[in-house]
Order: C-alpha cells, then structure tokens, then sequence
C-alpha cells in the first residue's frame, strides 16, 4: 500500500487505500502504514471507514508509532476476531461501547491475532518496497541502517542479499541475526 505518515486527514488515507485497493485482484491483502490519528480531524479510524473503501480486500495498516493496527471487516474475520474474542495479554481489541463489537483497531499484542493469516510478502515484493525504502533514506541523507527484527524466514536478511546481489543495496546494514537463525548460540 505504501506510507501514510504525510496523510493528514482519514479522508485522504482512505482515497489512496481505495485507489490501490483498485490496482490489486480481489482477496489479496492490503498492507501499509504510517497512519496518525492525533492529526486527523476526523479522529480514530473505524473499520467500516476501510470497508468502505477495500471490501473486497482484508486490510491491515500499521499505526505510524508500531503500536496500533488499523484494521477492515474481512481482515477481522480471516483471523477470527469477534465481539467475543478476549484481549490477549499485553494486548487490547478496541471495541464499540454500546455493541461490543471490534473497532478495527489492535493495540500492543493484540496485532499478534493476525499472525498467520496476514498474507506475507515474497522476496520479489520485499525487494520492491525495500528499494522504495533505500531511495527514501538517501533522500534524507541516510547511508547505513540497523536491522533489529526479522521473520523467521529471514526476509529482510534475504531481501538485503538479493540486493546486494543485484548491485541495488546501495545501504550499509548492520542486520541482527535472531537465536533461532544462528543455530542458538
């Protein structure tokens, strides 16, 4: 989907979320993030506000302070979060106070209901949007990144070697090898 931190209103983000929600086939899952409700007039975003927009697609927008997951109907449903799904620990589902029913909003770990059923990017994709990244750290005179996380699949390690394979990494990395890829030691 791309980056939402320069959004200044709901009603924006929306227009671009339906615009890409337009170029993708139905069913395919609808990513992004950056989004700040503090500085739009409108408030919190609602998951009818994405279901509006993309019902053909399961949404899953990340807040811009990684806190927070925006979220449609279908994204709800695929991972099977009701009125009556608990809140996990370390974790909230915004709710409707007079239904119950879930906002569209994850806190904290309540994001981790959708592991397994986002669907996750493959190299080629990964290689795309880390490509838009690059050119965005040049522009704001950045040389060298620090990767803390990764999939278990090591996709951002693979991404940063096929780039560099490529001659397109452009980037020094420092990458942290999570235990489990380095054998436990």
């Amino acid at each position: 989907m791309g980056d939402l931190a320069d959004v200044p209103s709901a009603a924006q983000a929306l227009a671009a979320i339906a615009h890409k929600a337009g170029q993708m086939a139905p069913g395919r899952w609808l990513r992004g993030g950056g989004w700040d409700a503090n500085v739009w007039p409108e408030g919190m975003p609602t998951r009818q506000m994405l279901d509006q927009v993309a019902p053909l697609h399961p949404v899953a927008l990340d807040s811009k302070d990684w806190h927070s997951l925006w979220v449609n109907s279908l994204a709800l449903a695929r991972a099977g979060i009701t009125a009556s799904t608990p809140d996990p620990a370390d974790g909230m589902i915004e709710r409707d106070p007079q239904t119950g029913e879930p906002t569209g909003i994850l806190r904290e770990n309540a994001v981790k209901l959708l592991d397994g059923v986002i669907e996750q990017p493959g190299l080629d994709e990964s290689c795309a949007a880390t490509l838009e990244g690059i050119h965005l750290a040049w522009a704001n005179g950045l040389t060298g990144i620090h990767e803390a996380n990764d999939t278990a699949e090591m996709l951002a390690f693979r991404t940063y070697q096929a780039l560099l394979r490529r001659g397109e990494l452009g980037l020094r990395v420092n990458q942290a090898i999570p235990r489990a890829a380095s054998g436990g030691h």
